[in-house]
């Protein structure tokens, strides 16, 4: 998960501490009706055929937010909303991701999901350096599920960019169920990648 945190129009699925470079196919979904930007768990996303997510009302409640910055010396500042299981027992964490660099900077998503590894189903399921004891993050998927006002992402060649001051809503789904144990109160959202944290020890996202 070490590789390219930029927007692209491609679709990556994240296999917890995945080499970089890895490429999966573009696609564009479909999901009862609306239309998603399905993204990297870093950040790629696929083009989709509208820009129809829905927008959020206003900045929604989030836990204490932490700021980062890209090596790229772009500043985002992100805050988990919302952690839960959805109808297939996948389990997900939303956040809000911001733009705080004051100007046009490439979309990000750096946002991982962690839960316990007797939690996750899941043999690929890798810890991380800084995390709570026990936790582990399996393979997931991320997706951007709303917008905070106008903004939207701008495409530009294989890159999406987000405008200065917007804020999208992205969440990050285990790719495969979890246990019939899971339970969404165990479920931890982390930054560690290097581009946004140097030396790579996980900075937690508090649930509010």
């Amino acid at each position: 998960m070490s590789g390219t945190h930029r927007a692209r129009s491609a679709r990556k699925k994240s296999p917890g501490k995945a080499l970089p470079g890895v490429i999966a196919a573009a696609v564009a979904v479909v999901a009862v009706g609306v239309v998603v930007f399905l993204v990297r768990s870093g950040g790629e996303t696929a083009d989709p055929a509208s820009g129809n997510v829905p927008a959020a009302a206003s900045t929604p409640r989030t836990g204490t937010q932490l700021g980062f910055t890209s090596t790229e010396d772009f500043s985002y500042s992100l805050g988990a909303i919302k952690a839960g299981l959805d109808s297939g027992r996948r389990a997900y964490i939303e956040y809000l991701v911001a733009n705080t660099s004051g100007r046009t900077a490439p979309f990000e998503a750096p946002g991982q999901l962690f839960l316990p590894k007797e939690e996750s189903g899941n043999e690929a399921c890798v810890d991380q350096e800084g995390t709570e004891v026990g936790l582990c993050s399996p393979p997931t998927e991320s997706e951007i599920v709303g917008f905070v006002g106008d903004a939207r992402p701008s495409p530009d060649g294989v890159d999406q960019y987000m405008p200065a001051g917007a804020s999208f809503i992205v969440r990050v789904t285990t790719e495969d169920p979890v246990t019939e144990s899971a339970d969404a109160a165990n479920l931890r959202l982390y930054v560690w990648d290097v581009r946004f944290v140097r030396n790579r020890i996980a900075q937690g996202l508090p649930l509010p």
